[in-house]
């Protein structure tokens, strides 16, 4: 069975929104958290633990945005992205939580709902902050 995905057009670009793999999710919630899987010590590597990017920041979310983007956002460069509206970039997450249901369904039962919670209202004081500097 094929991942499932969306295809959008804003403005004269075509975006397609994927759903993410297993693997993605693990390897996301070991950014998250900062935890490895249980079977990382035999991953090469692993006495080094996982890069854990600065999650409660606004460059840490960028970050992490970034270097992951085209797991599930294809077709758009993250540069394109901060020049999209906030109503445009509300099309690309409502397609994200279509395509990626069972992702956040699980994330609720294993109580990463709470982190992922934190985690926004961080970013957006964060970015009220920035405006407010402005």
């Amino acid at each position: 069975m094929p991942k499932l995905r969306k295809t959008l057009k804003l403005d004269d670009t075509e975006i397609t929104v994927l759903e993410l793999t297993v693997d993605q999710i693990i390897e996301l919630g070991q950014l998250v958290t900062g935890q490895a899987a249980p079977d990382a010590e035999d991953a090469e590597g692993a006495a080094d633990g996982p890069d854990i990017p600065d999650l409660f920041t606004l460059a840490g979310v960028s970050n992490l945005l970034e270097s992951h983007l085209d797991w599930a956002v294809q077709g758009i460069k993250m540069n394109d992205l901060r020049k999209k509206a906030p109503s445009e970039l509300k099309e690309i997450y409502t397609a994200f939580r279509e395509v990626n249901t069972l992702f956040f369904e699980v994330a609720q039962q294993v109580g990463l709902e709470d982190l992922l919670r934190t985690l926004k209202e961080t970013v957006q004081k964060d970015f009220s902050n920035l405006l407010a500097s402005l």
